[in-house]
């Protein structure tokens, strides 16, 4: 007779067991969700603000062979200067590759990002879905104008940072 008291209690610890398991299963798959707009707002903003603020000097150890074959002149350009003068003299190309070097390891990998000058596509790191399909796209934009040969002013031009 003892034995079966010894059994009865074996069992219920187990089923006890196994509806925890299963509640704490349950409660953990609902809890994961899309992550929150929050940091994806505050990841374009503080890109826009880096690129707006950063000069090439800040930023020489990664463009140090477009400065030594010529294609960048001014290292007090900020970023954002560098992109809209390479977009005025219609290297859009150039502009591409200079986004890239720079913008290469800046997000998380759960987010894509695209970089744009007066509306024109510069630069898109695509790792998700694509923007038209994203769920949600936040935008920062910053004024841009490019000061040539000390004296000439050309711009302004809008810079727009998007994260998805």
């Amino acid at each position: 007779m003892p034995h079966k008291r010894g059994f009865f209690f074996t069992v219920d610890v187990m089923l006890c067991v196994i509806v925890l398991s299963v509640g704490f299963i349950l409660v953990w798959s609902f809890l994961t969700g899309e992550p929150p707009k929050e940091q994806p707002y505050f990841l374009a903003d503080d890109i826009a603000t880096i690129m707006a603020s950063t000069k090439n000097v800040d930023i020489l150890d990664k463009i140090g062979i477009m400065v030594d074959n010529g294609t960048i002149t001014n290292l007090e350009y900020t970023i954002f200067e560098q992109i809209a003068d390479f977009y005025i003299s219609g290297r859009i190309e150039t502009a591409t590759d200079y986004t890239r070097i720079f913008a290469q390891n800046l997000l998380p990998p759960q987010y894509s990002m695209a970089v744009l000058l007066q509306n024109v596509t510069i630069y898109n790191n695509t790792r998700t879905v694509p923007q038209e399909k994203a769920s949600f796209v936040i935008s920062s934009k910053r004024m841009v104008v490019v000061v040539a040969n000390q004296t000439e002013l050309l711009g302004p031009f809008v810079a727009e940072v998007r994260v998805w």
